[in-house]
């Protein structure tokens, strides 16, 4: 009844969370399984090549080198800060893969991300940027990510996404290092930077942790911009982001976008 009514809803690809032990119930329902963490969570979908089709695609993309680096970015938006990470990376690795959260949960859309971020590292010629779609920290995946909550269940959530980034998108294209910004006032990305450092050396991935840089004494982030974004003021913004993400602010696109933050409680 309930896959009948996500079918109905035009939700055709559909993934379900259960306990191990209830694995078989969803695999006769014609579920597939995708990882489970221990005792905990089985994660299956009802495509029976969708993570490997998903892989499959990413090989085509593959590059080589000694040091394959990534990062997993949401860019809410693209600041300087990010630019940063990503410089850092391109500087000590071969090549470096670029994966953007592709939940629509962010007050800029996911193709106005994906956007800015290529156009921000279009001179890094070491760089790749991909769409980070169902498998990378989706609310598919790692859906208390979007809820912002310390609890057990987050970092069950977070095992899992980081299982399947080991076991699936890493080996595609034999990434071998990931870098993440050092995050101390956002519990649950804290949180999910120390499991990639305990689960990811098991897939021969090392995690290297960069500190923010500042501006003003105060670390750069896109919550910074937004909060400058609700004041109209593109002086100090200006000072926070790349000249490709301070154009596009300022054209006549980003107004709707500007206009729901001067409205709503700020999103991720």
């Amino acid at each position: 009844m309930l896959l009948n009514e996500q079918y109905y809803r035009g939700n055709t690809h559909l993934f379900i969370f259960t306990k191990p032990k209830n694995r078989k119930l969803f695999l006769d329902l014609g579920f597939y399984e995708i990882t489970s963490v221990d005792d905990f969570v089985t994660l299956l979908e009802n495509d029976p090549r969708g993570i490997r089709d998903f892989a499959e695609n990413l090989k085509l993309q593959k590059h080589d080198g000694k040091v394959v680096s990534s990062i997993v970015m949401n860019c809410n938006p693209f600041t300087l800060g990010h630019r940063h990470l990503i410089e850092t990376a391109s500087k000590n690795s071969d090549v470096v893969h670029i994966f953007v959260v592709w939940e629509d949960r962010s007050v800029f859309p996911n193709e106005v991300r994906y956007k800015l971020i290529k156009e921000g590292v279009k001179d890094l010629k070491n760089v790749f940027v991909h769409r980070g779609k169902d498998y990378i920290i989706s609310n598919s995946t790692f859906p208390s990510y979007f809820l912002k909550e310390k609890n057990a269940i987050v970092k069950i959530h977070t095992m899992l996404d980081v299982k399947i980034f080991g076991e699936f998108i890493a080996p595609a294209l034999g990434i071998n290092r990931r870098y993440v910004g050092e995050e101390k006032s956002d519990p649950v990305t804290n949180e999910y930077n120390l499991t990639m450092k305990e689960l990811l050396k098991d897939y021969d991935i090392e995690v290297v942790e960069i500190p923010r840089i500042k501006n003003d004494e105060a670390a750069i982030s896109a919550s910074r911009v937004r909060e400058l974004l609700k004041k109209d003021d593109f002086d100090s913004l200006k000072q926070l982001v790349p000249q490709t993400t301070f154009e596009f602010l300022i054209s006549e696109e980003a107004k709707i976008i500007i206009g729901k933050i001067k409205n709503e409680k700020n999103k991720l």
